[in-house]
């Protein structure tokens, strides 16, 4: 399947603008009405700013599918057209979320979903008005409004192993995700170390309050 997908991406990129045009048009569903678990590599669109469209259309299945993401104005015009974007067992779909309250949402892509964890890519708007990408972060949270967001920063628990976590809070900005400091939490010895603690600092936190807040956790 992989070699298949990799091997029309030229045709795909080609089409996609207008795949995308007609895919709302055609039946395709609005991304936020479909159903967690229903929705890998289902084709849809979301509404955003006053009168612009973002098209998801995927090629491929909810196991392997390259994925073409358009930014529309209402009239149709075409915006922008991303590069092909491979994807995985990914079980939701696009969602937006305002994680920096700015007032304008975020737009987070579903990259690769496996047995403890999703990763997925961040797009923000640009100073054009168009969604570009940030970065991308692996969670075991499985849709956008799962995340966990404090003080502004956007911090991932990411699943190592049956004990093991490694937490880290990432700080958006224009030029992609920042990390600020990350942790290794570890349940079976009930023990937090810090593993990057670059930007505690210039962000004005605490070292020693953060790690008290880890080791004070409920452990069960």
């Amino acid at each position: 399947m992989k070699e298949f997908i990799l091997a029309n991406l030229t045709a795909i990129a080609f089409c996609a603008a207008a795949v995308a045009e007609t895919a709302h048009e055609e039946g395709d569903p609005w991304c936020d009405d479909l159903e967690f678990g229903e929705a890998g590599a289902v084709s849809c669109a979301l509404p955003y700013g006053e009168d612009q469209v973002i098209f998801f259309a995927y090629e491929g299945d909810k196991f392997e599918a390259t994925l073409i993401v358009t930014q529309h104005n209402v009239s149709g015009g075409l915006l922008d057209t991303s590069d092909p974007i491979y994807v995985s067992g990914v079980q939701g779909p696009p969602e937006t979320r305002d994680i920096n309250e700015d007032g304008v949402a975020e737009l987070f892509i579903p990259l690769t979903t496996g047995n403890v964890n999703t990763e997925f890519a961040i797009w923000e708007i640009d100073s054009d008005g168009i969604y570009a990408p940030r970065g991308t972060f692996s969670d075991g949270a499985y849709a956008a409004e799962a995340l966990t967001i404090e003080d502004g920063l956007l911090v991932t628990s990411a699943r190592e192993n049956a004990a093991v976590y490694s937490e880290t809070a990432h700080l958006l900005t224009s030029h992609g995700l920042t990390v600020i400091y990350s942790m290794t939490v570890d349940y079976s010895t009930k023990s937090c170390a810090f593993s990057s603690t670059d930007g505690i600092v210039a962000r004005g936190l605490d070292e020693n309050a953060l790690m008290a807040k880890c080791l004070n956790r409920q452990w069960e």
